[in-house]
Order: C-alpha cells, then sequence, then structure tokens
C-alpha cells in the first residue's frame, strides 16, 4: 500500500510523491510509526504500520502529520491505494 500526495503551492510550485505504508507483523497490533529522514527530520519516508491497522487510521496519522507541518492547506491529493 501507498499513499499518492500531491502538494500545490501559491507560488505556482507542484510536487507529488509517494510514501509507503509498510506492514509489518512483528511491530504492536495497532502502531503507527514513520521513518523520518532530513537535517531537521521533519520529511517523512515511510510508514511502518502493525498488523491491525486500518486504513482510517493511516489516514488520520497522515492527515495529523500534514497539520503540524503546516503543509495540509497546499494538499489538493491525497489518495490511499
Amino acid at each position: 500500500m501507498e499513499c499518492l500526495v500531491e502538494l500545490s503551492f501559491p507560488d505556482g510550485r507542484f510536487e507529488r510523491f509517494r510514501i509507503p505504508v509498510i506492514k509489518r507483523m512483528n511491530r504492536f497490533c495497532k502502531s503507527v510509526k514513520g521513518k523520518f529522514a532530513g537535517r531537521r527530520r521533519n520529511v517523512l519516508v515511510k510508514l511502518w504500520v502493525g498488523r491491525d491497522v486500518t486504513v482510517d487510521d493511516v489516514k488520520n496519522y497522515l492527515h495529523t502529520y500534514f497539520l503540524k507541518c503546516g503543509l495540509w492547506k497546499y494538499v489538493t491529493r491525497f489518495q490511499l491505494a
């Protein structure tokens, strides 16, 4: 499973990227943990989830992540596939 995110900024920039969602059987059942990269550790690269995590849990985690980063107002497309 992966999440497709498209961002459209007011200055005309457009970004499209995918965040892979990896289901791990050896994690806690309802845990959702992101792998962050970058110097400031605020760029989400992957998402590791437990075996009993639903699609709604993943959507809620990503929604709160983009709200916390201040990017939710620029999101034009948010799709889990």
